[in-house]
């Protein structure tokens, strides 16, 4: 995963998930389900953060489960949640949950720190 977020080769992707791998957020009504929709969910915010750097920096397994525990650091430099770039230097952490099914992901939950990110890119802020 550290090719796919790291480097923002998409391809990589397809080594590593299945075809109908969804994703869930919290802020989401309904999971993103289905490669290619991940993928250009993922293009779009590699768009706003292209410079986008995750450290792990703890992973537990247990069964077919991954938890990994991250911190992201990268500029906002397009529309990302509907705001505009603010060419802000941000910090963002959160908790992947990976499911495993034959060996790729099937299923992603993101518990990112959605406060923490929208006080960063809040424009009234300095």
């Amino acid at each position: 995963m550290d090719e796919v977020f790291n480097t923002g080769k998409l391809a990589a992707i397809d080594q590593v998930a299945g075809q109908n791998l969804c994703v869930n957020y919290p802020q989401a009504s309904e999971p993103l389900c289905g490669l290619e929709q991940v993928k250009h969910a993922f293009s779009r915010a590699r768009a706003a953060f292209p410079d986008a750097y995750f450290m792990t920096e703890d992973t537990i397994v247990a069964d077919d489960r991954v938890v990994t525990r991250w911190t992201m650091r990268a500029t906002h430099i397009d529309v990302f949640w509907g705001i505009p770039p603010t060419a802000r230097q941000i910090l963002w952490t959160g908790v992947t949950i990976y499911r495993f099914v034959a060996g790729s992901i099937a299923e992603i939950w993101v518990y990112a720190d959605a406060l923490q990110l929208l006080q960063q890119l809040d424009s009234t802020r300095r």
